[in-house]
């Protein structure tokens, strides 16, 4: 049995963030739209500010302004070359990088080399079972 791919909510909500987070080159409505065009293509994507100052979502918050500039995207391997294209080519990333298969490609940050140095912290999964082993996992960065 094929499972089918839906939009859950709290995707939905992750989507919502984006559009209105358009800014200088990422275009919220493009990407959200291009993924959802590519659905089954890719697992799940976050979006907001992981690293560098933090705290300005909250600072921006009561302006209806969501500050976020990082999505994660996990990917299925098959689909490398295509997020790889979107997020150059069409979405014009600032940064496009991903871990896979032990590697990081591209440009990376702490989250991604920690997913690579301390892979049992962040997945809890059953014995004998790897969550990445056919995933990549990207970071796109806009500035």
């Amino acid at each position: 049995m094929t499972k089918t791919f839906q939009i859950t909510k709290a995707q939905q909500i992750v989507f919502d963030l984006m559009e209105i987070s358009s800014f200088n080159e990422f275009d919220g409505k493009r990407v959200v739209q291009d993924l959802k065009k590519n659905i089954g293509k890719w697992l799940g994507a976050i979006w907001g500010r992981f690293c560098y100052m933090t705290m300005l979502p909250l600072r921006d918050i009561p302006d209806n302004i969501y500050n976020a500039d990082t999505l994660y995207l996990s990917v299925p391997k098959k689909y490398i070359s295509l997020f790889l294209e979107l997020a150059q080519d069409k979405w014009k990333a600032d940064e496009v990088g991903y871990f896979c298969n032990g590697e990081l490609v591209g440009t990376i940050d702490e989250n991604l080399t920690g997913l690579k140095e301390k892979r049992g912290d962040f997945f809890w999964c059953p014995l004998g079972s790897d969550p990445l082993k056919n995933v990549a996992y990207f970071r796109i960065w806009w500035d």
